[in-house]
């Protein structure tokens, strides 16, 4: 038997008042009895964990199993917090919903062990997102976690967790939860780590209309393959970190809308390891011109920031981007490779030799040499004469790195448009040039090392 995680597993451990149990134990037992009962910190049980197992100063344990425990939970002098019944998650009986479902939070009339209604709240985000996780198939309905303004700020670090959900066809979850605040007057403030994180969670999550501040880390934090979607957020003040922060592959999206920056941060928005940060049309509007003491934005390792479709209104202080190696991305607003129409009083910089920012072209009635940091080439009138695109060398792109070639909407015969590979590279399958009007007007082509590109069609 292959073992799960154990709610609330590597959540934070904390008592009626929401305070994390710092130091804390859980010993779990064989339930109905006093017999202890394993668990590990790996889904492979090849690690035991010591029985009682030993919080850390965020109340926080990683903890695998496999059946039913009685779990006793004490505090970090030995009071009983909660001696229960817990099951693995393989082991739950799920409820799927047949409508909507909503669960309250209220930091100060809240208590977590109500049922999580209007008249009888949870108190902490955290054990909200447990019962969505553990206790609940999402997807066909909208599952909402409703944060209440109590006029007291939230000071809980909230891990985002995957959850069992309906796809459709697509491999789309069809309704992603939604953890939302009655208004930006709702304050997430954690006293360590990030206010939002999730590691290794391909589930999507939205967080929509609360502020974020936090003295010691992030505002949202994706990590592992994650996946947070976001809008309406203000993102206050977060001196030692990233308003926003995607690593390892992740995603981190803001939906159509507006969000606002009220806050300084170490950087606004940082990509890194082939993190991804993106916006859709929005309008991001900075109120009492705040302080980036590294950058607005930071890309690194492949992080890839997208910020094309935003209109950024209002002042920052500090550089608005730093490119770092090897080949960060940013696609700002603008083609201006340096300034890319993110705000800072200081120009953008590139910290070494090899990394590059993503540029936008709008071509109009003419031939056109691409350059290597091009990623997005749209042709913006009907050519008049036969025209050519010439892509860069493919040995100068990432490999596996797509660049989308947008023909103008009335491409015909003879003015034909053209896509050539520079001398020396090829496309897949031979030949080294293509007529977008033979292969439809919108194509791209990906990077496949040195001397090669592929030819898709979208």
């Amino acid at each position: 038997m292959t073992a799960s995680i154990l709610p609330p597993a590597v959540t934070q451990f904390s008592d009626a008042n929401g305070v994390p149990l710092a130091g804390g134990s859980v010993d779990f037992y064989i339930p109905g009895t006093l017999t202890r009962k394993s668990t590990w910190r790996d889904a492979g049980q090849s690690v035991l964990n010591t029985n009682p197992v030993i919080l850390d100063l965020a109340g926080e344990a990683i903890i695998f199993g496999s059946g039913s425990y009685r779990q006793i939970v004490k505090d970090s002098v030995g009071n009983t917090i909660w001696d229960q019944v817990t099951s693995a998650t393989s082991d739950i009986i799920r409820i799927s919903p047949s409508g909507a479902v909503a669960f309250h939070v209220n930091n100060s009339t809240g208590s977590n062990s109500n049922t999580g209604t209007v008249s009888s709240p949870f108190r902490t985000i955290q054990h909200a997102v447990d019962v969505v996780c553990n206790q609940y198939i999402v997807g066909e309905f909208p599952v909402t976690i409703e944060v209440e303004n109590t006029g007291i700020a939230y000071a809980e670090r909230v891990f985002l967790y995957a959850y069992v959900g309906t796809f459709d066809a697509a491999s789309t979850i069809k309704v992603m939860p939604t953890i939302r605040g009655a208004s930006t007057a709702v304050t997430i403030t954690p006293t360590v780590g990030s206010c939002f994180t999730a590691t290794a969670v391909a589930t999507p999550w939205l967080l929509s209309t609360m502020k974020l501040t936090n003295p010691v880390g992030s505002g949202i934090n994706a990590e592992d393959g994650s996946i947070i979607y976001f809008q309406g957020i203000d993102f206050g003040a977060m001196p030692g970190s990233a308003h926003i922060l995607s690593r390892g592959a992740s995603l981190i999206e803001a939906l159509s809308g507006s969000y606002t920056i009220s806050g300084g941060a170490s950087t606004h928005a940082s990509a890194q390891q082939s993190g991804r940060i993106q916006s859709q049309t929005n309008t991001v509007t900075l109120t009492g011109t705040p302080v980036f003491t590294a950058s607005v934005m930071f890309a690194r390792t492949h992080g890839l920031i997208d910020y094309s479709l935003v209109t950024f209104s209002g002042a920052a202080v500090g550089p608005q981007s730093i490119i770092d190696i090897p080949e960060g991305s940013i696609l700002g607003p603008t083609t201006n490779l340096i300034g890319m129409g993110v705000p800072g009083n200081q120009s953008g910089v590139f910290v070494a030799s090899g990394s590059f920012m993503e540029t936008r072209k709008f071509v109009v009635d003419e031939d056109y040499q691409l350059d290597k940091r091009d990623r997005y080439v749209a042709g913006v009138v009907n050519p008049t004469a036969p025209r050519k695109w010439t892509l860069p060398l493919a040995s100068q792109v990432p490999p596996g790195q797509i660049i989308y070639l947008l023909g103008p909407a009335g491409v015909t015969a003879p003015n034909i448009l053209t896509i050539s590979c520079p001398v020396g590279d090829f496309f897949n399958g031979g030949g080294t040039f293509y007529d977008v009007t033979t292969g439809g007007k919108n194509t791209a082509v990906m990077s496949a090392g040195p001397g090669f590109w592929y030819r898709l069609i979208i």
